[in-house]
């Protein structure tokens, strides 16, 4: 069941997810248990096509399993994020075998 329609979209590099507008992922939606800085960081790499989860200042959980201090956890398509009481669902367009910038300049 959905609750929402929202779509977050993010590229390169590490994006940090919270609540306060200055996130590369701003949650602001009402979730108060969600961090304002950094609650979790999602992270593109590139040579690998894959993106990856880290903890940040509070609890993460990925398909109900507790995300610990220093973990770096690939995602896979279907997984879901939790941040307090939101829940999040991992959509790649993106992967090991294609890409949408193949075949750029």
């Amino acid at each position: 069941v959905c609750s929402s329609d929202l779509a977050l979209e993010f590229s390169f590099g590490l994006q940090t997810i919270g609540r306060d507008s200055g996130q590369s992922i701003s949650l602001d939606f009402g979730d108060e248990e969600i961090s304002r800085e950094a609650h979790a960081t999602l992270e593109y790499d590139p040579r690998e096509r894959k993106v990856y989860l880290s903890k940040g200042a509070n609890l993460v959980y990925l398909n109900s399993e507790r995300v610990g201090q220093g973990a770096e956890i690939g995602l896979k398509w279907g997984d879901v994020i939790e941040l307090g009481a939101t829940k999040l669902r991992f959509v790649s367009f993106c992967s090991p075998d294609f890409c949408w910038t193949d075949g750029d300049g």
